[in-house]
């Protein structure tokens, strides 16, 4: 917009600034005249705030964006940080991220099996192998 002196100002300029539930976060912003002849500048400090989960509730979802006290298939309750957090790897249902109770269903290339560490493993499903199939040719 144009003003009474003949500045013009600035387009308006727009930032995300991402705050995790029960964080804060402090942003400092600077302004400064764009005249010279008016050198003054000023300093704005934010403290911003955003409150934790309540105890009813105290685990938050990132895919749903909102607090529960049950995770979605495929996350854990992670207790350190109050979210729900991604079981490893081809997991379904794990008690953290390296505890995989179920694993995802097989299907018809891969099989999932748990290994001693916690983890998912796919194996490959090799049709050749289990069936011998053959192959004609045919001419005419």
């Amino acid at each position: 917009r144009r003003l009474l002196a003949g500045e013009t100002q600035f387009r308006t300029a727009h930032a995300d600034f991402l705050l995790d539930v029960g964080f804060s976060r402090t942003v400092e912003l600077m302004v400064q005249c764009a005249d010279p002849t008016q050198a003054s500048i000023g300093r704005y400090t934010l403290r911003i705030f955003r409150p934790g989960c309540t105890p009813q509730r105290p685990y938050f979802d990132p895919r749903k964006k909102v607090c529960v006290n049950f995770c979605s298939a495929g996350y854990y309750r992670n207790r350190e940080t109050h979210r729900c957090s991604r079981c490893n790897e081809n997991c379904k249902v794990c008690s953290g991220l390296l505890d995989c109770n179920m694993c995802t269903p097989d299907t018809a290339d891969y099989t999932y099996a748990i290994q001693p560490d916690g983890k998912c493993m796919a194996i490959a499903n090799h049709l050749f192998r289990r069936y011998r199939w053959g192959c004609a040719g045919l001419a005419v």
